[in-house]
């Protein structure tokens, strides 16, 4: 099975597993609501249409990007205007988007696609622009790894190409944009969590603030298109 057809699966039969998601994408919104004025919002990879949903209702103009043409349609149906197409050319005009958010896609990514995709949000950022995203921290791709009963092909489960950490995940990003925050983070999936797992969650929280950050946070990284003088 192909990513393209695996993830159509995954967002258009089983929603369900992008349930806990909501504090990771209510937490970029607030990040992308910290400056004022009305912006333009691109979101890279669509998922169940939650952050698209819920940047709506903070008064976003929002833009959705998937390359699956169900899920576009699914979005569209609902009110988004989603369009169909890959990250690596984006189908929008230069400096047209004031904020890109990219929340667990770099990690899809093999680094030459990756490279043109980093080249094409700088491309349609406007000045002073920003992209906000997330990527999972020092992932052991060898832990997901899974193997076809039918064809024996052994793939990545959630088709993972790349762990990051975050001075590797910074160096990639500084080559087109200025990073301004590169930083491990835990978002805590609250909302599919019985109360020992809100327990846990909360002593992983302040493990984190004193800089104790375990394999399965993310990496939250904020960068601003540069203007040139």
């Amino acid at each position: 099975m192909s990513h393209e057809a695996m993830w159509s699966y995954f967002q258009n039969e089983t929603k369900e597993v992008f349930s806990g998601v909501e504090t990771r994408a209510k937490a970029l919104l607030r990040i992308a609501r910290s400056e004022h004025g009305a912006y333009t919002l691109l979101n890279i990879g669509a998922g169940n249409g939650y952050l698209e949903f819920q940047a709506q209702r903070r008064g976003f103009e929002v833009m959705s990007l998937d390359p699956d043409e169900r899920t576009c349609a699914r979005l569209v149906s609902a009110g988004v205007d989603a369009r169909v197409g890959l990250i690596e050319d984006l189908p929008l005009e230069s400096c047209s988007i004031d904020l890109v958010v990219a929340t667990e896609v770099l990690e899809h990514l093999l680094p030459p696609t990756m490279h043109k995709g980093l080249g094409e949000i700088s491309r349609v950022l406007t000045k002073g622009g920003r992209l906000i995203g997330t990527v999972p921290y020092q992932e052991n791709l060898v832990d997901g790894l899974t193997v076809c009963p039918d064809c024996r092909k052994v793939f990545h489960r959630r088709g993972h190409e790349q762990s990051f950490t975050v001075g590797s995940l910074a160096s990639e990003l500084a080559r087109y944009l200025k990073v301004e925050t590169c930083k491990p983070m835990f978002f805590p999936p609250w909302s599919i969590l019985n109360w020992k797992g809100k327990a846990g969650a909360l002593i992983r929280l302040g493990l984190s603030a004193m800089g104790a950050h375990g394999s399965s946070g993310n990496i939250l990284f904020v960068c601003r298109k540069m203007v040139q003088t």
